[in-house]
């Protein structure tokens, strides 16, 4: 059997060989069956022809039924038009698949140029990695390896002395670096971890069965089966796959990656589709799906409007569970912490919110807000994380709107562990400060 091959071997063309097709032809060659497909799928005159060769088979296969059986009736007849338009949806579901694969494995050809590029910056930067480190560098991150690597590790394999502040300072802030690992990962995650996602059959909404394997019911109680929001299930799962194939398509989508969750933002379609990251830490595995789960607990306590809509998507054969999320733009919101509430409470920061706070259906809004919070911890003892990134306040069109857009929640009982609940909660009574007016 052939041992599998990392990427970087796969594009390589054998010195004797003119019949293995080097790692720019073989995009070539994907590209011209790309161009075929989208040709295929376009053509409105090729669209007519099949449908009108449909209606034919249509006429044909009634005329034989009628000859053996006499007169249809309505119902036969509407079985014969549904199968025919049941083979027209099957054909395109196909084109569809093999334009998925096809877009998939162009992919995973250019990763492994984006990586050679990011190699060549960091260079330029004075990062030079080790020799003998150099081939395993490029397997990595030419490779789906990338999504779950440990950084620790691949700041070791690259060479960078942490100790040099100067080196890390320059290196840190560097938009071009972060943008060219932004494009490796983007690359990794449509070309492998979000590769099952889309080509899977099976991939469905998780619902109540999901929610007790992750552990979240014996932490808490919660008695509905609203798992995920019903604005994003009506769409259905069809029209789920397809909004997915969107954002992988859309090749000006940011990547981005956590802790806990590696994340695609499409520039163009209204959501961003986040995925699980495999991790070595037993704990932090078991709290990721826990605190997955706690999002309809966190809805239903602090109010819908204050978080945006999503759904939880599994598949067996993908191994990984993942979120379609509405997208917000966090560019136009502050970001309210610790620190930024102390400068919001000084005047010094958000003047906008300090100035929709002057209306009265501004203040409810806050206050409404905080009380879910507080509902949340009375009720379930989950508090908000306001120490992250995670709550975003923005005015439009004198309209104070709050989202809290990570779930992740401090559980009371490791309360005497860590002081991130004691802070949180200082947190929201600055909040409070804000409705009744106390702004120094």
């Amino acid at each position: 059997m052939e041992s599998e091959k990392t990427p970087i071997e796969s594009a390589k063309k054998p010195a004797n060989s003119s019949a293995t097709f080097s790692a720019h032809e073989k995009l070539e060659q994907i590209e011209k069956e790309i161009e075929d497909l989208k040709y295929k799928a376009k053509n409105s005159e090729e669209k007519n022809r099949f449908m009108k060769s449909r209606q034919e088979e249509y006429i044909l296969k009634k005329k034989e039924l009628e000859g053996k059986l006499g007169p249809l009736g309505s119902d036969s007849d509407a079985i014969i038009q549904k199968n025919i338009v049941s083979d027209f949806i099957d054909l395109a579901i196909q084109d569809n698949e093999r334009l998925d694969r096809l877009n998939l494995e162009k992919q995973g050809l250019i990763n492994i140029d984006l990586a050679e590029d990011l190699l060549g910056a960091l260079e330029s930067c004075g990062v030079v990695p080790p020799q003998g480190e150099k081939e395993k560098l490029l397997d990595i991150l030419a490779s789906s390896k990338i999504i779950d690597f440990d950084r620790g590790e691949l700041v070791r394999l690259l060479g960078i002395n942490m100790e040099d502040k100067e080196l890390v300072s320059r290196i840190s802030i560097n938009e071009e670096l972060n943008y060219k690992f932004g494009k490796i990962l983007r690359g990794q995650l449509v070309a492998s971890e979000y590769r099952e996602l889309l080509l899977a059959h099976d991939v469905e909404f998780a619902g109540r069965d999901e929610f007790e394997k992750s552990g979240a019911s014996k932490i808490l109680n919660y008695a509905g089966n609203e798992i995920n929001d019903p604005e994003i299930i009506e769409l259905k799962i069809e029209n789920v796959k397809q909004i997915i194939r969107e954002i992988l398509n859309d090749e000006e989508s940011i990547a981005g990656q956590g802790m806990f969750w590696n994340v695609l933002i499409s520039k163009e379609m209204p959501y961003v589709l986040k995925a699980e990251r495999h991790i070595e830490d037993e704990r932090k595995t078991e709290y990721r799906e826990r605190a997955l789960f706690y999002y309809p607990v966190i809805r239903d306590a602090i109010g819908k409007r204050f978080l945006p809509r999503q759904a939880i998507l599994k598949s067996e054969s993908a191994n990984r569970l993942y979120v379609l999320q509405e997208k917000e733009n966090l560019s136009k919101m502050i970001k309210i912490k610790s620190s930024s509430v102390d400068k919001l409470l000084e005047g010094s920061y958000g003047q906008e919110v300090l100035e929709a706070l002057k209306d009265e259906k501004n203040k409810q809004t806050l206050r409404d807000f905080i009380q879910g919070v507080e509902n949340l911890y009375d009720q379930h003892k989950l508090m908000i994380d306001v120490e992250g990134d995670n709550l975003f306040f923005q005015v439009v069109a004198g309209n104070l709107e709050i989202k809290l857009v990570d779930y992740g929640c401090f559980e009371d009982r490791y309360k005497s562990r860590h002081d991130d609940i004691a802070k949180s909660q200082a947190s929201i009574e600055k909040l409070k400060n804000l409705v009744n007016g106390k702004i120094t």
